[in-house]
């Protein structure tokens, strides 16, 4: 029988915690693996999408598809 360190044991377990619970879930759920975005976004990516969506905000502001419902509630009518 191979022997093994109680030490390595551990940081193999951590090493391999996420795939290994994904692995699980995956068998349990039927899920399949989808994949993430890592790239972080420009500045440039950041303020255009800004734009874009205070845009859209005010044009939805403008066609009366907001209604304020209560002190910190809005209604947005989404198309």
């Amino acid at each position: 029988m191979k022997e093994i360190d109680i030490k390595n044991f551990n940081k193999s377990i951590q090493a391999n915690k996420k795939e290994a619970n994904y692995q699980v879930n995956k068998e349990l759920s039927g899920i399949k693996r989808r994949r993430l975005k890592y790239r972080k976004r420009s500045n440039d990516e950041i303020e255009t999408l800004d734009k874009l969506c205070i845009e859209k905000w005010k044009r939805a502001e403008r066609e009366g598809k907001i209604q304020r419902t209560g002190k910190k509630e809005l209604y947005y009518a989404f198309d």
